[in-house]
């Protein structure tokens, strides 16, 4: 797990984004926390290449980097259903993290 790749992700939220995560059930993930995930993911999807950035709590959704495409903090996100048959795990997928938060606006 790149350590540096996750905060490079997670600090292109602005504060007021970051604010509204909690509120609308999403949190960010630290990096051992990440690291933990990523392993059960790679197990899970083991044809991805997922950085896990933020997870709710409520839910089995893990928002994550889709490193496959672009191994930078430009890669696309998709929104993994975290323990669905493989195939099934996709949720949405967005261009890029800030895409993702316009809708928590």
């Amino acid at each position: 797990m790149d350590q540096k790749l996750l905060v490079a992700f997670q600090e292109q939220l602005s504060s007021q984004r970051k604010a509204r995560l909690a509120e609308c059930g999403w949190r960010l993930v630290d990096a051992e926390e990440a690291e933990m995930i990523e392993g059960g993911l790679r197990e899970r999807y083991s044809y991805r290449n997922l950085l896990p950035l933020l997870r709710r709590d409520d839910t089995d959704d893990v928002l994550c980097a889709d490193l496959s495409s672009r191994p930078s903090n430009e890669a696309p996100v998709i929104q993994i259903h975290n323990y669905a048959e493989p195939g099934w795990e996709n949720e949405g997928e967005w261009p890029d993290l800030n895409e993702w938060a316009r809708g928590l606006d």
